[in-house]
């Protein structure tokens, strides 16, 4: 029994450290792209779905095989740089976001209850995409994404004569997130056309 582990070992090491590149994984087409730093939003909401939509970007850019990266330029820094070592900038502009309840119900007890409310939130933003070696626009287009989920949207607890109430705006935030990403895959699929 000590041999055959011991042979599985010796053909298994080798074979795990032969599957390792160390080196950077190139790109299928050798595209660069460089996100750039968003302005602030209006809001901490907007701010959060900026950050949000970057960094799904930038995923799902990569999933296509695209060399991208976030960078802390913005347009002005880039436009004014002569050493470019990437082919495209793509630029989030005004991001809107807003989320609302539009109805629900409150379960409760005797201890206690929880409300539970139909959450929609909304995302909006300008996609610009530019060729990094004459900051020529190549396109512009809105992308737009809304998600709605039932969520709790507060909890209360008491009984006898005193009651507390807590709202929950995480769960609102948590719909930002899934817009932000659903928008960030629309706008994957713009850059890479305007890419080709």
């Amino acid at each position: 029994m000590k041999r055959l582990l011991i042979a599985v070992l010796v053909l298994l090491v080798p074979g795990v450290a032969l599957a390792f590149n160390p080196q950077r994984r190139a790109s299928e087409n050798n595209v660069r792209i460089a996100i750039l730093h968003p302005e602030p939003g209006n809001s901490p909401d907007e701010t959060l779905v900026q950050e949000k939509v970057v960094r799904y970007l930038t995923s799902e850019l990569k999933k296509r095989g695209i060399d991208a990266y976030e960078t802390a330029w913005t347009y002005e820094d880039a436009a004014t740089n002569s050493n470019v070592d990437v082919d495209y900038y793509v630029e989030v502009l005004g991001t809107r976001a807003d989320a609302d309840a539009l109805g629900g119900i409150d379960i409760g007890g005797r201890d206690g209850e929880v409300s539970l409310g139909v959450v929609v939130s909304h995302v909006a933003a300008e996609l610009r995409v530019y060729d990094a070696h004459t900051m020529e626009v190549l396109t512009s287009q809105n992308i737009a994404k809304r998600s709605s989920a039932v969520r709790p949207t507060s909890i209360g607890f008491g009984g006898g004569d005193v009651f507390a109430w807590i709202a929950m705006p995480f769960f609102e935030r948590q719909q930002y997130r899934s817009a932000a990403k659903a928008a960030a895959k629309d706008a994957a699929v713009v850059i890479v056309e305007a890419v080709k």
